[in-house]
């Protein structure tokens, strides 16, 4: 059973009812603070901005309405009250499948091959012992199972050496290899220090049609616990699929989300966690990502999607600039070989830094770069390595359109300390394309 919690991240009053807000996740205009005053002057409804998570594993946000009277801290009481007595949001997720280590039936289903030794069911799971370079546990009773792309597969399990693990599938028994093929697996890091780790994938096996054998294979040379199998349907039914821009996220994996005024707020709490949002999108009419953000810590932000021709969560990896302030990103996706058909899905991992807090304004869609441009100086020196004074000196700069729309009219100014003269400023340049750059000099002297 999945044990939610609930916080209060924002309420608002309303005169009369609460349009366009059902469903998972809210616009972040519609949390705002409000002082104990507007309370008593509320005389319908008071909204609250609820935020339920699973473990760490799923966050969503949600509102409720409170009828409210004059009587200020009357409303607020109820609004309590009910805060304290509501259930988890209807969309909350399915397990469509669950395989329990610790019981004898369900271990029966799987079997291992002979580089899995030492096997016994204990009351924590599966304890088992592997040798050589293959082990392998394989379910032996043939699934029928819709293969949805909102599925993930969550394996709990404990390792005492690091490596890397796979998850295999097929929707066939055909040869070669029981139906199983390179391109329908996805890999996974373990943690080898002995504790218990929930490893969640997103496999996106839609292509399959349906699930019909699955295969979980471990590492060789270490010892492993296997508490569950289990694959859960992600509550998505009910957000609204992003077509030329998101507007709501899901995160998955461990972390902190909440909608604000400056757009959506995130921290995420280990190096697996991301946003991931249902998407509609055209990959031949919209093939430029625009992400306007700001990110606190961290060197590398990563974009994922997936397409509805193709399995598994595809990624594309861009540098940030982390001083906490908004940039634009620019995403030209035509390169990319699995940017095709219709996109289905769109996730977003603002910093490769745990618990960095980053800020998302903005994801957007286009035939044509959206957006702030982005504009930097990527060089700047002499063009004389040794100058001398009282005679005149090249400086320049390189300057690169990083993200946005094609930059115009920019006007370089070249201001110098006192000491150095500035003979000739840089030329105007109309137009900067996106990628685009261009060399700036201007002519300086050192006074003598």
């Amino acid at each position: 059973m999945r044990h939610w919690q609930w916080d209060l991240v924002g309420f608002w009053v309303e005169p009369l009812c609460l349009p366009g807000l059902d469903g998972v996740g809210l616009a972040p205009n519609f949390s705002h603070r409000l002082s104990a005053s507007h309370f008593a002057k509320a005389q319908n409804f008071v909204g609250l901005v609820i935020r339920f998570s699973a473990g760490g594993e799923i966050s969503m946000v949600r509102w409720v309405a409170v009828l409210s009277g004059s009587v200020g801290a009357f409303a607020f009481l109820v609004a309590g009250l009910l805060c304290a007595s509501l259930s988890p949001p209807a969309a909350s997720p399915k397990v469509a499948a669950e395989w329990l280590f610790h019981r004898a039936d369900d271990v029966a289903m799987w079997q291992p091959n002979a580089q899995i030794v030492d096997a016994a069911v204990t009351p924590e799971g599966l304890t088992f012992r592997t040798v050589g370079y293959d082990p392998i546990l394989e379910l032996g009773p043939l699934l029928d199972l819709p293969a949805s792309p909102w599925h993930t597969v969550e394996i709990r399990l404990k390792s005492d050496r690091d490596g890397t693990a796979e998850l295999f599938w097929s929707n066939t028994t055909e040869p070669p290899y029981g139906g199983f093929r390179p391109h329908k697996r996805m890999p996974f890091w373990v943690t080898g220090d002995g504790q218990w780790h929930t490893y969640r994938l997103l496999p996106f096996w839609h292509p399959e049609g349906k699930l019909v054998r699955l295969r979980f294979d471990p590492f060789g040379n270490a010892n492993f616990t296997l508490a569950s199998i289990r694959i859960v349907e992600l509550p998505v039914a009910k957000m609204s699929p992003a077509t030329e821009q998101v507007r709501e996220w899901l995160l998955i994996g461990d972390g902190e989300l909440k909608p604000t005024q400056r757009g959506w707020t995130v921290s995420l709490k280990s190096p697996d966690a991301f946003l991931l949002t249902p998407a509609a999108i055209d990959s031949e009419q919209r093939f430029f990502v625009s992400i306007r953000m700001a990110v606190t810590a961290g060197k590398i932000a990563t974009f994922f999607f997936a397409s509805e021709q193709l399995h598994g969560l595809h990624s594309y990896a861009f540098p940030v600039v982390a001083d906490g302030r908004e940039h634009t990103y620019t995403l030209e996706l035509l390169s990319s070989p699995n940017w095709r058909g219709r996109i289905i899905a769109i996730g977003l991992r603002p910093s490769d830094t745990v618990n960095a807090t980053a800020t998302v304004r903005e994801v957007r869609f286009s035939a044509e770069p959206q957006g702030v441009p982005e504009v930097k100086v990527v060089a700047f020196a002499l063009d004389d390595a040794t100058p001398r004074a009282g005679v005149p000196t090249e400086l320049f700069a390189l300057v690169r359109h990083a993200g946005g729309e094609p930059a115009r009219r920019l006007h370089p100014i070249l201001r110098l300390p006192k000491g150095v003269e500035v003979l000739s400023q840089p030329e105007p340049v109309d137009t900067l394309e996106l990628t685009g750059s261009f060399m700036s000099r201007a002519t300086t002297r050192f006074r003598s």
